[in-house]
């Protein structure tokens, strides 16, 4: 087979940074909002200008972003204390930091047709990427690129936003205060500490935030763990919302939940078709707090729109959840790698719980012996269900290659290709991450198999193969 490395890359953008709030102790945060205020008002206007003056132009409404920063810190203020607008500004630029989302790696991609498709040359289709990027302390987000296919396959990347923002609202439910259990495990200093930070009714954000101010380094680890379930037992589902004036290559996906704060990882989208032939995303992600791994579920239908939803069942566990684009039989399907190593299979009737993982493949091939998984959902074609897997050698060399399942019972596994479709070559060695050719999720264009892939953990290429070609080699 002819596997074609197209010629254009995508990059990590360094200049491209967000404007995250900044948090400290409470004995710390009041002193820092104390000496502001005591400072003379001149002074405070000429630090809050030369602040705007100097971030302004690296930050859509740089203002706004610290006057909500301001809000969140104005907890710790001094009682009576009533704060001018530069006050606010200043109080809010000293609780605020930029973070370079894309500066320790960028990688992982995974590609869907664009929801919205303009007036296109015949055969083009407009596509949306959508990205692992890495930055300080290891926290994965999630970033997107948008390119246009020409009939011929030819790619053209699309222009990138100078900014990058976080979402405009995030909407959790509420809850009242009698939904929270286990209350009776805290000593009763930190229980009503607890219930008075918070309203009736809460949202999980007001809760996340009363928990984060009761912890300190001198929390008693049983307290620290009970506080820790408590917010545990709120993460199921929560809403993000972007400004309509950012563009897709704006928008980035930050953890927010507590057991996503080390990372969003390595989201698998697929189109999807419901039963009446209406389409959406679907996004599976891995959530990552820095010692355990919860799978997750994007759901959207414009990209600027999201909802995220937890995902419960014996199958839903580990990484490399990848859902097929429709409904088989009546059930949803799922690919997974529940231990780890060998490829599952499961079908649900419901969307967020996933029990009884069936073995679908083991590694068989040297390539591949370290483990085997996907790389994004399986692409329906007229001979089966095609899926571009990844498998791990010796030295943690990662490869592509590929299998195909039974179109109506993908159960059954139809063929398997003997070698890898995709290896690293020496220009794609070396990175965050060395020997390591990556993707999670690809398309079909024109008949021809569309695969982004991550090199090496630092930036994405993009590679295709004939679709006829490679299915002859699967069936032969």
């Amino acid at each position: 087979m002819q596997v074609r490395r197209h010629p254009e890359q995508f990059l990590p953008r360094l200049e491209r940074v967000l404007a995250r709030p900044r948090s400290f102790e409470h004995d710390r945060s009041q002193i820092l909002i104390q000496r502001v205020l005591a400072m003379p008002k001149e002074h405070v206007r000429a630090a809050a200008e030369d602040v705007l003056a100097e971030f302004g132009q690296r930050h859509r409404r740089l203002a706004s972003v610290l006057e909500a920063h301001y809000q969140t810190a104005s907890a710790h203020l001094p009682e009576g204390a009533q704060p001018d607008r530069w006050q606010r500004l200043l109080i809010g630029a000293y609780f605020t930091m930029e973070y370079s989302i894309e500066s320790a790696a960028f990688f992982n991609p995974s590609l869907v047709p664009a929801p919205y498709q303009p007036d296109l040359p015949a055969g083009a289709m407009k596509i949306c990427f959508s990205f692992r990027a890495v930055g300080e302390g290891h926290i994965s987000s999630l970033v997107f690129r948008e390119a246009l296919l020409t009939a011929e396959g030819l790619l053209e990347p699309g222009p990138e936003g100078r900014f990058v923002d976080a979402p405009e609202s995030t909407v959790f439910p509420e809850h009242a205060l009698s939904d929270l259990k286990g209350l009776e495990k805290l000593p009763d200093s930190y229980k009503h500490n607890l219930l008075g930070r918070l309203t009736n009714p809460f949202t999980y954000t007001q809760l996340r935030q009363a928990v984060d101010e009761l912890r300190g380094h001198d929390t008693p680890s049983d307290v620290h763990n009970h506080l820790q379930d408590l917010l545990t037992s709120f993460e199921d589902v929560y809403e993000l919302q972007f400004s309509l004036d950012t563009s897709l290559s704006e928008r980035v996906i930050f953890p927010v939940l507590e057991h996503e704060r080390n990372g969003i990882e390595d989201a698998r989208f697929v189109q999807f078709t419901e039963d009446d032939g209406t389409q959406r995303y679907y996004g599976t992600y891995t959530a990552y707090d820095g010692r355990r791994i919860q799978p997750r579920l994007l759901e959207t239908t414009d990209f600027r729109n999201f909802r995220s939803l937890g995902l419960t069942g014996a199958g839903a566990v580990n990484k490399n959840l990848a859902l097929f684009p429709r409904k088989i039989n009546g059930q949803y399907a799922m690919l997974s790698r529940i231990d780890g190593v060998n490829n599952f299979i499961m079908f649900s009737d419901r969307l967020t719980h996933w029990d009884q993982p069936e073995l679908l493949s083991e590694p068989e091939a040297l390539w591949e012996l370290g483990n085997s998984g996907n790389c994004g959902s399986p692409l329906e074609t007229s001979a089966g269900w095609l899926v571009i897997t990844h498998g791990v050698g010796p030295m943690r060399k990662y490869v592509l290659s590929a299998q195909l399942l039974d179109l109506d019972n993908p159960r059954k596994l139809i063929g398997k290709l003997r070698e890898p479709l995709l290896m690293p070559i020496e220009s794609e060695r070396e990175g965050y991450v060395p020997n390591v050719v990556y993707s999670c999720g690809s398309l079909i264009h024109n008949d021809r198999v569309i695969i982004p892939y991550g090199i090496s953990d630092r930036l994405g290429g993009v590679m295709s193969v004939d679709l006829n070609e490679l299915l002859n080699k699967l069936t032969a």
